[in-house]
């Protein structure tokens, strides 16, 4: 079974997630736009979440961060756009989440036609669940997947391969949004595994504690990977806490840092 999605985009992505209107969004396309102009194709990755509790109306703190699910749509830039990549992340890590629920947040996240990827916060997530979709689908593995792996590199990449026909981009992820610094050994580890066992099938995300005064935890795994794609979020507040509004002068300076590193 062939993955065909919607919408082709270059890849690799820089990502920020938690965007929570039209406006930051379009002011962060044109800082892209400019920070990445000469260099080679990069898209940025614009993140809006929800999960199971905020589509069912179930009582969450992030009811107070995350836009309301029939909003999400609205804030994703409409018209084709070669600098953007229009994701909803849908997090669910009680593994409630049925097809037919992803299906109804994927039709508010593309209510105005703008989504063009999916990202899957949830730990392995049955497939009938994911199912084959329309767009670029992004799955995070995360300490609660390896976990599921007792922790077991070798069980992690081969748990990844039963995703071959429905996911695009692997994501590894520590952190989960926290800020936790990435192991850019452990992760490099990851990446040869995946790449060797699955002959460059799959693009690789990584993401974990990076920022505008982070990005060093990355220059290894960049130098020998220059085509991974990197996604932050903690890290774009002072505090750290995604609880927290992003501070868009550090997401700013985070583009621009990322930019110039892949270079």
């Amino acid at each position: 079974m062939e993955y065909k999605a919607r919408y082709a985009h270059p890849f690799p992505y820089i990502g920020i997630t938690d965007f929570e209107n039209h406006d930051q969004v379009k002011a962060m396309v044109e800082i892209f736009k400019e920070a990445s102009a000469g260099k080679k194709p990069r898209t940025l990755m614009v993140g809006v979440m929800m999960s199971h509790s905020t589509l069912r109306g179930i009582p969450t703190k992030w009811a107070e961060v995350w836009p309301q699910k029939e909003l999400v749509g609205d804030l994703f830039l409409r018209e084709l756009n070669p600098f953007v990549l229009n994701t909803l992340h849908y997090a669910d890590f009680k593994q409630r989440t049925t097809h037919d629920d992803l299906t109804e947040a994927i039709s508010w996240a593309d209510m105005r036609g703008g989504l063009h990827a999916v990202q899957l916060d949830m730990p392995w997530p049955d497939l009938k669940v994911v199912g084959m979709r329309e767009f670029h689908m992004i799955l995070q593995v995360g300490t609660v997947a390896i976990n599921a792996c007792d922790n077991d590199r070798n069980a992690v990449v081969s748990k990844i391969g039963e995703y071959k026909d429905a996911v695009e981009v692997i994501l590894l992820d520590l952190s989960g949004g926290k800020g936790i610094p990435l192991d850019a050994k452990l992760l490099a580890e990851y990446i040869r595994d995946i790449k060797n066992r699955y002959d460059n099938h799959f693009i690789i995300a990584v993401a974990g504690g990076l920022g505008p005064d982070t990005m060093h935890l990355i220059e290894s795994i960049v130098e020998e990977f220059p085509d991974i794609s990197i996604d932050a979020q903690g890290k774009l507040r002072f505090s750290g806490n995604a609880l927290d509004p992003v501070d868009w002068k550090l997401a700013e300076n985070y583009v621009r840092k990322a930019a110039a590193m892949f270079e």
